[in-house]
């Protein structure tokens, strides 16, 4: 699980540059600058979770803050509410298609399990 958060934070870097390319004409950070607002804001959002009962829009306020002293504070702020956005609608996709991959895989293994029972009935006739 560690390898996979590690893979999603640097990930996290580039995606957090081209949402602020998107609203900003501010010339961009350096990567690793990115990184560890995107590390703090996350941070921030993980105590949270644990201090104040799963208050996740901390972590918005957080790179909201964090943002705003390179770039001009409605377009931090517009960027905080994309990130949200898109790491929100990317939590129900890979939900759904978590869920509908199950799905077919349980049919699968149903229609297996429904095509080999009237072998075993011939059988035990």
């Amino acid at each position: 699980w560690l390898g996979l958060y590690t893979l999603t934070w640097v990930i996290a870097g580039p995606f957090l540059g081209w949402t602020i390319r998107a609203f900003s004409t501010v010339p961009l950070l350096p990567m690793p600058e990115l990184w560890r607002i995107w590390a703090l804001s996350n941070v921030v959002a993980y105590l949270s979770a644990y201090t104040l009962g799963g208050l996740g829009v901390l972590r918005e306020f957080a790179l909201t803050w964090l943002l705003a002293r390179f770039y001009p504070a409605p377009a931090a702020l517009l960027i905080a509410l994309v990130v949200r956005l898109v790491l929100t609608g990317a939590g129900v996709g890979w939900g759904l298609g978590l869920s509908a991959l199950l799905g077919l895989v349980w049919k699968g293994q149903l229609a297996a399990e429904t095509a080999a029972a009237p072998a075993e009935v011939k059988e035990q006739a």
